[in-house]
C-alpha cells in the first residue's frame, strides 16, 4: 500500500465539487459563528476556550489509534504551550507533548507551505489512497464535528463566566472557589451523585466539620442548592437558576 504522497499525480489531485460544496457552506457558517463568539470572550477566556478545544482534539486524535491519554496530562501540556497557569496540573510525557505540538503547528502555522517533510512528520497513515474526494468529504465532516464540539465548549466557558459575574461580589474563600470551579468544569451534569461533604473534604483537604460549614455557607449565599436526599445521602449541586446565567 502506498501513502497518498507516493502516488505519481501528487500533489496535483482532483476532486468532485458537488458533494463538497454543501459541507463547505455549512462548515463556514458554523465557523463564522464560533469566531464571533471567541472575539467576545476577550484574551483570557479565548485562551481558555482554545485550551479546552485543543485538549479535546488531542484526546480524540489519540483515540483513533486506540491510545487513551490522561486528560489532565494533555491539559497540562496544552497549558504549557499556550501559557495559562499550570498549578496543580501533572507533568506530561514526551508522547503527549509531541501530539500537542503537531496540533498546534497544524492550527497556528496553517499558512506555511505544505511540504513533503511536514506531511511525513504528521500522521500520514490517516490518508487513504485512490480518489481524494472521499477523503475530503471525511475531512469536512470531521471538521464540522470539531466546530460543533467547539460550540459546546464555548457554551461551557460562557456559562462559567456568567456564573462568576453574577457572584462577583459573593465573599468566598479559596477552598470554596476551588470546589465551585470543579463543579463548573464538570459541566451541566455536575458530579455524579452531586457534591457531598466527603467529596468536599477530599477536594479542599479540610476536616468534615469545616467542609459541612463551608458547604452551608455556599447554600446560604445562593451558590449551591440542596438536593432532595437528606441525612447521609445529602448532596448539593450548583444553583444555575439565577438571573442572567444560562446553564451550558
Amino acid at each position: 500500500m502506498k501513502y497518498i504522497w507516493q502516488h505519481d499525480p501528487w500533489p496535483q489531485l482532483t476532486w468532485k465539487s458537488e458533494p463538497l460544496l454543501p459541507l463547505i457552506s455549512k462548515t463556514r457558517l458554523e465557523q463564522g459563528a464560533r469566531l464571533t463568539n471567541m472575539k467576545g470572550l476577550g484574551f483570557k477566556l479565548s485562551r481558555e476556550a482554545r485550551a479546552d478545544i485543543l485538549t479535546e482534539e488531542a484526546l480524540n486524535t489519540s483515540a483513533i489509534e486506540g491510545e487513551r491519554l490522561n486528560r489532565e496530562s494533555v491539559r497540562s501540556s496544552v497549558a504549557k504551550h499556550l501559557g495559562p497557569p499550570t498549578v496543580e496540573l501533572p507533568t506530561t510525557t514526551r508522547a503527549v507533548d509531541g501530539l500537542v505540538e503537531v496540533l498546534l503547528e497544524a492550527t497556528q502555522q496553517y499558512d506555511k507551505p505544505l511540504t513533503s517533510s511536514r506531511l511525513k512528520r504528521w500522521h500520514v497513515a490517516l490518508f487513504p489512497t485512490g480518489d481524494v474526494t472521499e477523503w475530503l468529504v471525511w475531512f469536512l465532516q470531521c471538521h464540522r464535528r470539531a466546530v460543533e464540539r467547539a460550540r459546546r465548549l464555548l457554551a461551557t466557558v460562557l456559562a462559567k463566566t456568567g456564573f462568576w459575574q453574577h457572584h462577583g461580589e459573593t465573599a468566598l474563600n479559596a477552598r470554596q472557589r476551588k470546589v465551585v470551579n470543579k463543579l463548573l468544569d464538570a459541566g451541566p451534569g455536575g458530579f455524579q451523585g452531586g457534591l457531598t461533604t466527603r467529596k468536599y473534604v477530599s477536594m479542599a483537604h479540610v476536616s468534615r466539620a469545616t467542609a459541612f460549614r463551608e458547604i452551608a455557607e455556599l447554600v446560604q449565599k445562593g451558590v449551591l442548592r440542596h438536593n432532595a436526599a437528606k441525612g447521609r445521602s445529602a448532596s448539593y449541586d450548583l444553583r444555575w437558576a439565577v438571573r442572567g446565567v444560562r446553564r451550558p
